[in-house]
């Protein structure tokens, strides 16, 4: 509270962006977590609430004959339009909302003023006698940015382990991310080894074999490297890089080509840019979508778990998925592909559970990403934004398939941000445990789960031929909802659906 300068402002004009309707004239406050507009002529109580961690940034804009406006711009593509009557109380209003939008400690996050949520993460059974669940980095003795139960091969002897985390970035060495019992192929996933140009480690091959030899059908195994080639060759120079053929026997590599996290931060800030015109062409918002890329690389992920979706169950073979860190790329693609193999995933439990498991618990850097912390903002991408995008695709071509509807989504990206829950907090599990997380904050899931009748896909069928085995989507830019698809985030949050 002691950075709010001026906590009420009457005569408050809020003004909707692109529309010719009047402005609501209230009353504006500001609380410890959120800036609240309460229009004062509604015959039904009308308010507007935005969380303070969702704010991006706060403009000033030129004085009019109503008075000083405020935009309000957040990070789930809300737009905010204020009109304050007097400068100084627009400056202390300004002046509020940067500093409480820009988080110094975790505890000034609004998840730590709630109750206490003791619920567990529903977690899957042992695939088979092949797979065990290893007790080696219980207390994060090996790799502290990964989860402390972790799924490996049981002929992998803890040297192996230990040896193969010392070779990989971070130490975060190869486990398992999704089991397929029908073909008994597994999807794994690492960082990149410490290879450089000639390193090699004996342990590090020896994981991989563990790894190939648990699928008992194959003879030999994928490793998927996310990244584009020559940035996965540019990284051999400091010591980094990527397995050789020659070194790993039975394995057949395949480079993707997803951009990193800059690239895409880049490309989401030009269709913001575009979505912020005032009144754009048709020509101008082509061309700005051109430009941005943003759908190319959206295409490029789904063409990653397509291609992973199909050896697993259609050719039976294991794959290992890497990019540079193993926490963004890699957790795109190992989500995509296990919505596409599993109907379980495109149920509302199922994607709760997927993002639990592959994002939270495998260490995402949720406050890094999503700026919850006033940090470096070169380490700000949309990476589950994305994600969220490509499950939005599958939604469009198989609307059957898909148990939740695309309000949904926008909920989990809209909790991403807002900072209202614990369970997108910090950057991976030791910190979330070394932060009380658990103990101190809410889960959002309960929520979403309590009101899964605002989420439910009115197409859905559990008889539906869509709904069973694998999807096998196009991925040709015919069949991308070219408009539709940017306008998802940038629009449709900001004029159909309310912060929650």
């Amino acid at each position: 509270m002691e950075h709010i300068r001026l906590p009420k402002v009457d005569k408050v004009h809020l003004v909707e962006r692109g529309s010719c309707r009047r402005p609501q004239v209230g009353t504006l406050y500001l609380t410890a977590s959120h800036t609240i507009f309460v229009d004062s002529e509604a015959e039904v109580r009308n308010e507007t609430w935005v969380h303070h961690s969702l704010v991006r940034n706060v403009e000033k804009q030129n004085v009019t004959s109503l008075g000083y406006p405020l935009l309000i711009q957040c990070k789930n593509f809300q737009v905010i339009q204020l009109i304050i009557p007097q400068e100084s109380d627009c400056n202390d209003v300004v002046m509020s909302l940067v500093r409480l939008s820009r988080a110094e400690r975790y505890e000034e996050l609004y998840c730590f003023s709630f109750k206490p949520n003791l619920d567990k993460t529903e977690r899957g059974p042992v695939p088979n006698k092949l797979w065990h669940l290893s007790p080696i980095n219980r207390e994060y003795r090996v790799c502290d940015t990964y989860p402390a139960d972790l799924f490996v091969p049981k002929s992998a002897t803890l040297p192996v382990i230990v040896g193969s985390s010392k070779f990989r970035s971070r130490g975060r060495f190869p486990t398992l991310s999704y089991f397929c019992k029908e073909t008994q192929a597994a999807i794994c996933r690492s960082s990149q080894p410490l290879s450089g140009f000639s390193a090699r480690c004996l342990e590090d091959e020896q994981m991989l074999q563990a790894i190939m030899k648990s699928n008992p059908g194959s003879q030999f195994m994928y490793v998927v490297d996310t990244r584009p080639k020559l940035n996965a060759m540019a990284n051999r120079a400091t010591g980094k890089g990527y397995e050789s053929e020659d070194n790993y026997t039975n394995i057949k590599f395949q480079f993707i080509g997803i951009e990193n996290i800059h690239v895409m931060r880049n490309s989401q800030q030009k269709l913001i840019e575009v979505s912020d015109l005032r009144s754009p062409s048709m020509g101008e918002f082509l061309s700005g979508l051109e430009n941005s890329d943003w759908l190319k690389h959206i295409q490029t992920i789904l063409n990653a778990g397509k291609f992973i979706a199909k050896a697993v169950a259609e050719e039976g073979v294991s794959v290992l998925v890497h990019c540079s860190d193993g926490w963004d790329r890699t957790a795109q693609v190992c989500s995509v592909a296990s919505v596409l193999l599993d109907p379980f995933y495109r149920t509302l439990k199922g994607l709760m559970v997927l993002i639990e498991k592959d994002w939270v618990s495998f260490g995402h850097k949720f406050s890094h990403r999503y700026s919850h912390l006033d940090e470096d903002p070169k380490e700000v991408s949309p990476v589950i934004d994305q994600f969220l995008e490509c499950v939005w695709q599958l939604m469009e071509q198989f609307p059957c398939a898909f148990e939740y509807n695309e309000r949904f989504l926008i909920s989990i990206h809209n909790h991403v941000h807002s900072c209202h829950y614990g369970n997108f907090i910090s950057n991976c599990e030791k910190e979330r445990k070394d932060l009380g997380i658990k103990e101190k904050t809410h889960s959002v899931w309960p929520h979403l789960w309590t009101n899964k009748s605002d989420f439910m896909n009115p197409l859905f069928r559990t008889d539906h031929s869509q709904t069973q085995g694998v999807l096998r989507p196009l991925t040709t830019p015919y069949c991308f909802k070219w408009v539709k698809a940017c306008l998802y985030f940038l629009f449709c949050v900001r004029y159909q659906f309310p912060t929650d």
